[in-house]
């Protein structure tokens, strides 16, 4: 992603053996036409997200390691924090630049423990960065001001459907009555469809997230970077049940909303093999802007 931005690699690290990076000590030039500024503003989403890795590489996601100090770290939001790092010195001035570099990361995932740890692991990290700047913990207010921004910015949704997991949420402390526990095996009703909204803090408006696939709320696509690790296939049941591949619609989805995507997945297609659609394969092997 960076070298697409930059126009240059190994601009933040440099890759050695063992899966590991040897990080570049001196200070990020940009080039002509483009500033900080530009940089901090760009906005990246990692879509099912997990933990978020690609947001803040706070650990070792093989072994639980810290990683310290936060320099060392080459998340999205890692490296635009450290951008402001080498380019602020007033406190208040970091504050607000911080601010728009974790307003302009977003991640969406579908399991709710993996979102909790997620937005633990982006609001850690950006503590980590101040506390490491400026030898003090962030005042309160500043925290809840970030706590908000990270509940819009990371949010649960099957990205599939662009709608809450499961549906609607039901009722807080339900009192059950009598006639409730003789329906118990009744069928229940599905609960509602809830579509999933995201924020754009440049523009200070909420959207439908899939009013941004259809491109009915903006001239132009809200993200410029899309990366992520979406889920391969859909299990299925029996012994001779074939998995059903799902990571061409992450695809497609991924299209709609970023015109730069970077996406880890399964490569079957390329031969134009495997189980999605051979129209699709076709279509992806002879699209000119796609490369491995």
């Amino acid at each position: 992603v960076d070298k697409e931005w930059f126009g240059r690699k190994n601009v933040f690290n440099v890759e050695c053996s063992a899966n590991q990076w040897d990080v570049v000590d001196a200070k990020i030039e940009f080039p002509d036409g483009k500033t900080w500024k530009n940089y901090i503003d760009s906005r990246r989403i990692e879509i099912t997200c997990g933990e978020a890795p690609y947001l803040v590489s706070r650990y070792d996601t093989t072994t639980g390691e810290l990683i310290m100090p936060p320099f060392r770290r080459i998340g999205l939001l890692d490296r635009k924090l450290r951008i402001v790092n080498e380019n602020v010195s007033d406190k208040e001035e970091w504050i607000k630049w911080g601010i728009r570099a974790l307003q302009s990361c977003y991640g969406y995932e579908y399991q709710g423990d993996n979102l909790l740890i997620a937005r633990i692991n982006v609001l850690v990290a950006f503590c980590d960065y101040y506390e490491e700047r400026w030898r003090e913990k962030l005042d309160k207010k500043t925290l809840l001001q970030i706590a908000n921004i990270i509940s819009w910015n990371l949010w649960q949704m099957d990205g599939l459907s662009d709608t809450v997991p499961l549906g609607k949420p039901y009722g807080n402390n339900h009192q059950i009555s009598i006639f409730e526990v003789f329906e118990e095996n009744e069928p229940k009703e599905e609960r509602e469809a809830i579509l999933c909204r995201i924020f754009n803090w440049r523009s200070k408006f909420s959207m439908k997230f899939k009013d941004i696939r259809k491109d009915q709320c903006m001239s132009k696509k809200l993200f410029d970077f899309c990366i992520g690790n979406p889920p391969y296939q859909q299990e299925s049941n029996g012994a001779n049940a074939n998995d059903t591949p799902v990571y061409h619609y992450f695809y497609d989805a991924a299209f709609e909303v970023s015109d730069k995507v970077e996406l880890i997945t399964p490569a079957r297609f390329l031969f134009n093999a495997g189980g999605t659609p051979k129209d699709w394969n076709e279509r992806m092997l002879n699209d000119p802007h796609f490369k491995i």
